[in-house]
């Protein structure tokens, strides 16, 4: 077998399951291609060192594109379970704040987000039979 053959496996993919926990609404983006972006929280059970049972409760943001987003709006709502697909990606988001002065123009305070999303390939709602409430 040689090096050429051995194909690596994918390192940016990520599969949850969670429940819808904020949804907004469906958007246009300056190409016009749908976006739907929602939360799903993942609770997960554990143990403390001294024996206690311990809930973490982990809030991921996903984001959805194209077709997948235009179908999810229809069905996908508040308290919906799902499992999501997809991969993690980088946003940055630049807030420009005004600092009071005598001269606002100069005074100028940037902040710099950055937040990790998933981009989600596929979304499986696990709960289907009931209707959007949103």
């Amino acid at each position: 077998m040689t090096a050429h053959s051995i194909v690596p496996p994918e390192l940016n993919y990520v599969s949850f399951t969670g429940e819808v926990t904020k949804r907004n609404h469906l958007s246009w983006t300056k190409l016009n291609i749908y976006e739907l972006s929602f939360e799903v929280t993942n609770t997960i059970t554990g143990h403390s060192y001294d024996g206690e049972e311990k809930k973490t409760n982990y809030v991921l943001a996903v984001e959805t594109w194209g077709r997948l987003a235009e179908s999810l709006d229809r069905i996908l709502s508040t308290g919906s379970m799902v499992t999501v697909e997809g991969s993690l990606a980088s946003r940055t988001r630049k807030v420009q704040k005004h600092v009071p002065g005598d001269d606002p123009g100069k005074k100028t305070l940037v902040n710099v987000f950055h937040t990790m999303v998933v981009k989600a390939t596929n979304v499986t709602i696990l709960n289907a039979t009931e209707t959007k409430g949103n």
